[in-house]
């Protein structure tokens, strides 16, 4: 079952921690947003639902300037906010806002203010995750006796949405997402995390004019 939004707020710091955030795609998915972030070079970073603070600890190393906002306070984000209501939390803008595996956590009725409200604190450049599973697995078994004949059993296997999740691109269509970013942004780059394609990735531009290349959007 989906978590609400008071559950979130009082989860253990120690989940984060846990086996499952540790395992190589998912290092491969924090090294790949944080080329996202530095692809884009900016000063100021803001990241919306901090985890286990890996991406944004690494950013603080490389010199940017971090700050972190999170529902959940055992986390120790810099500033206690849901991502339903940054405007009330910030009045500054910053040149990058990331939320990565965030917007899955709420109701998909909700992620429109969602949106709004991470455009609300970003200067020029948003960068979201979600999960996108793949649908189905095919699973293929050859068997080759004496006689020049192939035999190939065969069976498909669905991927359920994880519990803790309300939506996943897959049960939300790509396309009814996609046009929801474009109300607010313009898509600029798109496309699934190498090493980790069960995270889809988003990088968005306030505004209609964009200086990125746009063929970058597939």
């Amino acid at each position: 079952m989906s978590r609400t939004s008071d559950e979130e707020a009082s989860l253990e710091r120690s989940r984060y921690f846990s086996a499952q955030y540790f395992t190589p795609e998912q290092w491969l998915s924090h090294l790949f947003q944080i080329n996202l972030v530095r692809e884009l070079a900016p000063r100021t970073v803001l990241e919306v639902g901090i985890g286990n603070g890996l991406t944004s600890q690494i950013l603080k190393w490389l010199g940017y300037d971090v700050t972190t906002a999170d529902i959940n306070s055992d986390l120790r984000p810099d500033r206690v906010a849901s991502v339903m209501a940054l405007s009330e939390a910030f009045n500054e803008k910053y040149d990058v806002v990331i939320c990565a595996e965030v917007l899955e956590h709420l109701p998909f009725e909700s992620a429109d203010q969602a949106l709004r409200e991470l455009g609300s604190v970003s200067g020029q450049w948003v960068v979201v995750t979600v999960p996108q599973p793949a649908r189905q697995v095919l699973y293929l078994e050859a068997k080759l006796p004496k006689v020049p004949r192939l035999k190939i059993d065969w069976k498909v296997k669905s991927r359920r949405i994880d519990a803790c999740h309300h939506w996943e691109l897959g049960s939300v269509p790509v396309r009814k997402f996609e046009a929801l970013l474009a109300k607010h942004f313009q898509i600029v780059k798109k496309g699934n995390a190498p090493g980790n394609h069960y995270h889809r990735y988003y990088v968005l531009q306030i505004g209609a004019d964009s200086s990125a290349p746009r063929e970058n959007a597939r």
